[in-house]
């Protein structure tokens, strides 16, 4: 599990090992305070990685992507 910060977000990345497929499987969450505290998961990808480092880098990825499509909103 990481965190780091992207702007006024948290983002956390804490890929999940599949025993029975042998694969790594992203899940990321993001928080932000604003009038009031928010959070978001990120999880049911269907994409898989054979490292815990390449699903943490694309938790990272699709977390940030998420941000930047929604913070307006």
């Amino acid at each position: 599990m990481a965190a780091v910060l992207y702007g006024n977000y948290i983002l956390i990345s804490r890929p999940r090992y599949d025993e029975r497929l042998r694969v790594w499987f992203p899940y990321a969450s993001t928080s932000w305070d604003g009038d009031k505290f928010h959070y978001h998961q990120l999880k049911d990808f269907e994409k898989s990685f054979q490292t815990e480092e390449e699903a943490l880098a694309f938790g990272f990825v699709a977390a940030r992507n998420w941000i930047d499509e929604h913070k307006s909103d």
